[in-house]
This record gives C-alpha cells, structure tokens and sequence, in this order.
C-alpha cells in the first residue's frame, strides 16, 4: 500500500486500485478510443482481461513495483480512470501513465491527476525523475505532458505495432527540480 493515500485533490481523489473497479475498467477499456493511445489496455477488452489488468496493477503496487491508483470524482466517487506511477527505486525514477473514460474527456481531470501523481513521485517518494512516454500521433497526451513541464528528450522511431500500423513513441522527462509542488502553486 502507498504510503500517504489516498490523495484528495481539488475535484479528485487518488486512491489505491482495488476489486471493485474491475466492472469500470472494463467498461473504459472496451471503448477503441481509449485502447487506441494506451499500451496496457487493448480493444476489444473483455471482461477476464479487464479483471485480470486490475489484479496485476493491485499485485504490482502491494509489491512495490508501481503505484496503481484509481481516480474518483471526490464530489459523487464515480470511476474516472486509472493513473500508475512504474517505479524503478534503484534510480530514483518513474514513468507516469494514465487513461481516463470517454466521458471525463476534456474536463480536467486529466491534469489535475496527473499533478498530484507527480507531486507524490518526488514529495513522497523521493523520486529524481518522472518520465512520461506517449504514440507521436496521440495529441492530446502530448500536449498534456507538455503543458506539465515534461521536456522532450527523444523519439522511438516506429517502436509499437498499434491496430496494424507502426507508430512513434516519443519520451518525456520531469526532474524534482524543474516540479513546482501543489503546496507553492497560487490559485
């Protein structure tokens, strides 16, 4: 169990993965637009692959290899999305994923999921670096990652078979450093 969750933000909550978010994961997940920009999530996803991606995450977070957690509404605890912290603690480092359903698209939640991830990777967990990788034809992630504070630092050339077509995968960096945490933002 992560130490210091769950995490209440603005207009979310951060909580470890548990059985319970099976159904909405497979919900989400069976939806082409999110399995199209995800690489753990493929379509179609029924709903043993489903429960089976939300035992792995719970396994992988109890034994410390990541930091799976579930995003609710904090107003109605509706199932948002998932964000994931993959951990490699022997170099102080991170990547960061995240998807969210079709209908929390566009509202935020993204952002703010994100951030508080982030903050927890080097407030909480010490961490030097938080990587953020993302398919070059997925705009949204890209400019997300951006927005951020994420700096590009390379490109896969054709690194993943996606839906029968090779695509680029490009890799982004945060250090402690260049993080202003949620503690010292204004507004």
């Amino acid at each position: 169990m992560p130490r210091d969750f769950p995490l209440l933000l603005d207009r979310i909550l951060l909580r470890p993965l548990e059985e319970g978010d099976k159904e909405s994961v497979r919900a989400f997940a069976g939806d082409p637009e999110i399995s199209r920009v995800t690489r753990s999530l493929t379509y179609p996803e029924d709903s043993e692959k489903a429960s089976a991606w939300v035992d792995e995450h719970i396994a992988m977070t109890r034994n410390g290899q990541t930091v799976s957690a579930a995003i609710l509404e904090k107003k109605h605890r509706r199932f948002v999305g998932a964000g994931i912290l993959f951990l490699e603690p022997n170099h102080r480092r991170a990547e960061i994923g995240l998807w969210l359903g079709r209908p929390f698209w566009a509202q935020g939640y993204g952002p703010e999921a994100c951030r508080g991830l982030i903050d927890y990777a080097f407030a909480v967990l010490q961490l030097k670096k938080v990587c953020a990788y993302c398919l070059a034809s997925n705009l949204r992630s890209r400019h997300l990652i951006q927005k951020l504070g994420f700096r590009w630092e390379g490109t896969q050339r054709k690194q993943l078979l996606v839906r029968g077509v090779f695509e680029d995968l490009l890799l982004f960096g945060l250090l402690a450093e260049e993080w202003t945490p949620l503690s010292h933002r204004k507004g």
